[in-house]
């Protein structure tokens, strides 16, 4: 009988060890809210705030077009990652810079484009980076992987997807 309560508690213990683990590898549940709060006084301040290691794109602080931002799962890992992008007047949605959580380095931006160099989120959630050098657009496709925080390169034609996007005011 003491086995069976020795066994017992020690499947609690691990139970609650991997518990313990788990919430010290995820990212904490706001973290992006100092990146948006980033955002949200530019657009309040004429971005007099900017910082020189966070440039925003033109297109972003004019407001032609709809800015904004997008919280969603990019690799699977449980963690939300920060897209911050624009509606084009063509209705696509195009994102400037995608910031990650990880244990090492906290929020930091992880992949930034713009001045006609663009992200766009495509099916599957593999990115479609286009860098322009004016007359020809390349396209290469990313997805993202947390383990290494980095983008690694896919095979495939992905199409973009029109996503609604979370104002800044």
């Amino acid at each position: 009988m003491k086995k069976a309560y020795k066994l017992l508690a020690a499947g609690l213990a691990a139970i609650f060890l991997c518990g313990v683990l788990r919430s010290c590898l995820m990212a904490p549940k706001d973290w992006y809210q100092m990146t948006l709060r980033y955002y949200k006084d530019g657009y309040g301040c004429s971005w007099s705030n900017e910082r020189p290691d966070l440039k925003v794109y033109d297109v972003l602080k004019n407001r032609p077009s709809k800015s904004g931002y997008l919280l969603t799962d990019l690799d699977g890992d449980g963690d939300d990652e920060l897209l911050i992008g624009f509606t084009d007047i063509a209705g696509a949605t195009r994102f400037t810079d995608i910031y990650t959580w990880t244990r090492s380095d906290g929020a930091h931006r992880a992949l930034t484009r713009g001045d006609g160099c663009y992200i766009y989120l495509c099916a599957d959630n593999v990115l479609r980076v286009d860098s322009s050098n004016g007359a020809v657009v390349i396209s290469r496709f990313f997805k993202y992987d947390h383990k290494s925080d980095s983008f690694k390169e896919v095979d495939g034609e992905y199409a973009p997807k029109i996503m609604d996007l979370h104002s800044f005011w």
